[in-house]
């Protein structure tokens, strides 16, 4: 026999948790067997308060709402029609760790100043995917995808402390310039240029006096902010008229960045060190 628990709540006081309700049932005699939960899974999805409701200026399609959940406010884009200041609606939160398998290549070379410190020159490549939601007015809004990378060279310093440990452990941090490029087929390219900063902690295990293979953590710190697409908006724009009087559309493409001024992005990994004397 299967029961509903919102039926039962219509004849009976329940104020206990479910598993206690179970357990209340099953000594009375009515065994329960399983219990299934009926209804998608949602995560981070709270109750949102309409704060202000503003017509979109680049489309009559979509709205500017403000609106209060959980402990901020925040600004969405919405597409809703029956929408007003009276009510409430769910919304979904998202953070900022926007971007997605995010693959790392680099080359060290160090430069052995004394026993215990090193100069570091690093070439590395960081490549990376994001979500950004697109709004159209030839269709509905959808998820893109965006691919972002950054090419960079650093020169730091790492030192290593003289412990008698099986592990040898190093700490390290310098400064250095990347070029980065963010690409998609849902809107038009970017590229630019910048400072960045890193830190770095290793563990490495000597195998013999010139090869050791070790791990690393290295967050890099730089700026994020206007170089990841949250949004696009595409709409359309009259621009003049043709012979007949009719207007004239261009498309125009308006995109809305994260609102972070700066970001670390931590990278791990394994490497080998090969010792030249």
């Amino acid at each position: 026999m299967l029961v509903s628990l919102r039926w039962l709540k219509d004849y009976v006081d329940i104020r206990i948790p479910l598993g206690e309700l179970v357990d209340r049932l099953t000594m009375a005699g009515l065994e329960v067997e399983e219990i299934k939960e009926i209804g998608p899974a949602f995560t981070n999805v709270v109750v949102a308060k309409l704060l202000s409701i503003k017509t979109h200026p680049e489309t009559d399609k979509y709205y500017f709402c403000e609106v209060a959940a959980g402990e901020g406010t925040y600004s969405v884009v919405c597409g809703a029609r029956n929408i007003n200041l009276a009510g409430s609606s769910g919304m979904g939160l998202m953070d900022f760790d926007r971007l997605d398998q995010v693959y790392s290549y680099s080359l060290w070379y160090s430069y052995w100043l004394n026993d215990t410190s090193t100069l570091d020159i690093n070439i590395a490549q960081n490549l990376g995917e994001f979500a950004v939601d697109v709004f159209d007015h030839k269709k509905p809004g959808r998820e893109g995808t965006g691919k972002w990378s950054d090419l960079y060279g650093t020169v730091g310093a790492r030192y290593q402390p003289a412990w008698d440990f099986l592990l040898d452990f190093g700490f390290g941090a310098g400064v250095g310039y990347e070029g980065w490029s963010v690409s998609s087929s849902d809107f038009s390219s970017r590229h630019g240029d910048g400072l960045l900063y890193y830190g770095l902690a290793d563990v490495e295990y000597p195998v013999r006096r010139w090869l050791s293979i070790g791990a690393y953590a290295e967050p890099l710190f730089y700026p994020l902010n206007d170089r990841l697409e949250t949004s696009v908006t595409f709409s359309n724009v009259a621009v003049g008229v043709d012979d007949k009087g009719k207007p004239i559309y261009q498309e125009k493409e308006k995109k809305e960045y994260d609102t972070l001024q700066n970001s670390v992005l931590v990278l791990g990994g394994v490497w080998i060190k090969i010792r030249i004397y």
